[in-house]
């Protein structure tokens, strides 16, 4: 929803809410639909400052869009919104603010830089492959220090003022789509709550983390098998063949299968068993 700038909340006279205004900042991003526009519009609120002086500042998170002085809607959309914490208002003029991309760049760095030494070292407790950046994780993994951090590419392409990122262009960019896709899909659907972080797991000693992994699989597989139970209507099934699958599946995942690469082997394993 658009906020035409200056409208002031009067709940009432006694309220904080009576002293805030809705405000338009805008950023570093000129775009090429709103030619005469400084930057990208962000609607907030700001507090008027007690003392009259000071200048107001945003209490609320930024939204974009906005209205101008003259009444125009100045709505855009992009495929990717930075976080707040990033916003930096104290280096420009007023009613301006900058994105600080590189803090932002340099912080998922350092925690993609952390998640691979945690995922390393859960890996190398339990034998299982090195994890690469790029490739899918161990189910045990995944489950147990959470998703992948955001990509430091995101925050690259930002500075370099990527046209698809900053909502110049509805044009995809295909090579920061992958990175993209995996902050879209990690924001909804069901996922178990990690069970640590990675600052926790390079600090454990190995026989922590061999209880971590074990725990983090049998509570993912429980809550997995609880969601499903609550979505669909429940069927009766043979109690000797249902507990013979989940225990194969439950080992393959506790040693760093996927579900789907438990699967084939549990197909593959009753062919050879028919063809014998």
């Amino acid at each position: 929803m658009a906020i035409k700038t200056g409208i002031v909340l009067q709940t009432s006279t006694n309220s904080q809410a009576s002293n805030r205004v809705a405000r338009v900042f805008y950023d570093q991003h000129k775009l090429s639909k709103f030619p005469d526009v400084p930057g990208r519009a962000w609607w907030t609120y700001v507090e008027k400052p007690a003392d009259g002086m000071a200048m107001a500042m945003p209490v609320a998170s930024l939204t974009q869009g906005g209205r101008s002085q003259d009444g125009r809607d100045l709505h855009w959309e992009a495929p990717f919104y930075p976080d707040m914490m990033y916003a930096d208002f104290g280096r420009s003029e007023y009613g301006h603010f900058v994105w600080q991309y590189q803090r932002m760049q340099s912080d998922d760095a350092r925690a993609t830089e952390l998640f691979y030494q945690a995922s390393a070292r859960l890996a190398a407790t339990k034998g299982w492959e090195m994890p690469e950046p790029g490739k899918p994780l161990p189910y045990a993994i995944s489950v147990a220090i959470g998703d992948l951090p955001r990509s430091p590419l995101i925050a690259q392409a930002l500075r370099a003022g990527n046209p698809w990122l900053i909502g110049e262009t509805l044009e995809p960019d295909d090579d920061l789509l992958p990175s993209l896709l995996r902050q879209w899909q990690g924001r909804g659907g069901w996922k178990p709550a990690a069970l640590t972080n990675p600052q926790d797991v390079v600090t454990m000693n190995a026989k922590t983390l061999d209880q971590l992994v074990a725990e983090a699989v049998a509570k993912a597989l429980a809550e997995r098998e609880g969601a499903g139970a609550d979505a669909k209507p429940k069927t009766v099934k043979k109690p000797g063949k249902n507990a013979a699958y989940l225990a194969f599946i439950n080992g393959q995942m506790a040693d760093g299968k996927t579900r789907d690469q438990a699967n084939r082997a549990w197909h593959e394993q009753k062919t050879m068993a028919g063809a014998a």
